[in-house]
C-alpha cells in the first residue's frame, strides 16, 4: 500500500492489537458478502454519498473511490500485516482522504474505527474482512463504470463542442462572404453612377421641370 495511507514508525503492541489478530479475523480469502446483507446495503449507502449525483464532481469521486479500493486490497491480500490497517491522520494524504465527503461514515460500515495512540489520532481497522472484501469489490466496480461513463461523455462532450466550433467558423465564413459581395456589388454600381452621372440627373430635373405644364393643359 501506498505509505500515504498506512504510515507506521512502530507497530502496534500485540496486546493493542488483540482485536486485529489473525485468529480474530480468520475467515477465507474467497468470502465475501451478498448482496442481500444488510451491512452491505449500508455499504452502498455510503458509496453512493461519496459519489453524489447532485454535485458530481467525477474525477475526484474517482480518485477517492480508487484510494479507499486500494487500501482495502492492502488488507484484503495481507490480512495478517498490521500497518495496513492503520491509517495515521498526521499523514497529509491520509487526512485528505478521510476529510472526503462519505469517506469517514464508510470506514465505519466497513469495519474501522477512530482511536487515539500515543497522542494522535488514528483509524483502525479491526472489522470482518468479508465485508471489507465486498467493499472493495464495490468500489472497485464503481470507480471502474464511473471511469468509463465519464470518458464516454467527454469524448461526446469534445464532438459536441468539435461541431459547435465549425457551425460558428462557418457562420463567420458566410458573414464575411456576404459583406464582401455586397461590398463588391455596391463598388460596381457606384462606379457606374459616377460614369453616367448626367444622364441620370437631366430627366429628373426636366420631369420636375415639366410638371407644372402638363398638369395646366389638363
Amino acid at each position: 500500500m501506498d505509505s500515504a495511507f498506512a504510515e507506521i514508525s512502530n507497530p502496534p503492541s500485540p496486546s493493542g492489537m488483540a482485536n486485529t489478530s489473525s485468529d480474530a479475523l480468520a475467515e477465507s480469502d474467497d468470502c465475501a458478502l451478498a448482496e442481500s446483507d444488510d451491512c452491505v446495503r449500508e455499504v452502498r449507502r455510503c458509496i453512493e454519498v461519496i459519489r453524489d449525483k447532485l454535485n458530481y464532481d467525477v474525477p475526484t469521486s474517482i480518485a477517492t473511490m480508487r484510494s479507499l479500493e486500494k487500501m482495502f486490497a492492502n488488507i484484503v491480500e495481507a490480512p495478517d500485516e498490521p500497518k495496513y490497517r492503520r491509517i495515521r491522520l498526521t499523514n497529509p494524504k491520509a487526512a485528505r482522504l478521510l476529510g472526503a465527503k462519505g469517506v469517514q461514515p464508510l470506514l465505519v460500515k466497513a469495519g474501522w474505527r477512530a482511536a487515539v495512540e500515543q497522542m494522535e489520532e488514528i483509524w483502525i481497522h479491526d472489522g470482518s474482512l468479508p465485508l471489507l472484501r465486498t467493499t472493495r469489490q464495490i468500489l472497485s466496480s464503481l470507480a471502474a463504470s464511473d471511469a468509463a461513463a465519464h470518458a464516454a461523455s467527454e469524448i461526446v462532450r469534445a464532438q459536441n463542442l468539435a461541431k459547435a466550433t465549425k457551425v460558428k467558423l462557418d457562420t463567420l465564413a458566410d458573414i464575411k462572404a456576404d459583406r464582401e459581395s455586397y461590398m463588391e456589388r455596391n463598388g460596381k454600381s457606384n462606379g457606374a453612377q459616377s460614369g453616367h452621372g448626367g444622364t441620370h440627373k437631366a430627366p429628373i430635373v426636366n420631369a420636375i421641370e415639366f410638371a407644372p405644364a402638363v398638369a395646366a393643359d389638363r
